[in-house]
């Protein structure tokens, strides 16, 4: 949640609302993906650090968790081929894209997803 609240899909306070409250983000375990954007937008990294983090392989942004990240159109994300950093607590990295982040299905009050229960 404060990803999502860092880029605007939860309400900041009593008087704000958001249409992208409930927005779905991305848990990763000690690595992540690489993805390509379609449209300009801006991203928030919170959790543990990933080693190497990088938008098309020129900008690191290791050090930029916890705050608004610029997307261009056409940009990739790589979080793959990296590790936790061995100084950040934690093994788990949350992922949140601002306008309503990944557009999935909610499944028993969630939108948590697991493949191998064939669910989410």
């Amino acid at each position: 949640r404060i990803a999502n609240r860092v880029i605007g899909n939860l309400k900041n306070d009593s008087n704000t609302s958001s249409k992208y409250a409930n927005a779905a983000g991305l848990e990763m375990a000690y690595t992540g993906p690489k993805l390509q954007f379609n449209h300009d937008t801006q991203i928030c990294l919170t959790g543990a650090r990933i080693q190497h983090a990088n938008i098309n392989d020129t900008t690191d942004i290791t050090h930029q968790w916890y705050r608004p990240i610029d997307i261009k159109s056409g940009d990739i994300l790589d979080l793959s081929n990296t590790n936790i950093s061995s100084t950040s607590p934690g093994c788990r990295t949350y992922l949140s894209i601002a306008n309503g982040g990944f557009e999935v299905d909610e499944y028993l009050g969630s939108k948590t997803s697991f493949p191998m229960g064939k669910f989410g």
